[in-house]
């Protein structure tokens, strides 16, 4: 049987001065995320 996984995007830095998504630092929270994801 196929599988799929899903993954929801990091938690980030919500503030107006970065000018998009890609340059937005992750918050402490979607780093902790990102860490498990990365073990899993």
């Amino acid at each position: 049987m196929k599988s799929i996984l899903l993954f929801r995007h990091g938690k980030s830095e919500w503030n107006t001065y970065y000018d998009s998504d890609h340059n937005r630092p992750l918050a402490p929270r979607g780093i902790k995320a990102a860490k498990k994801m990365g073990l899993f």
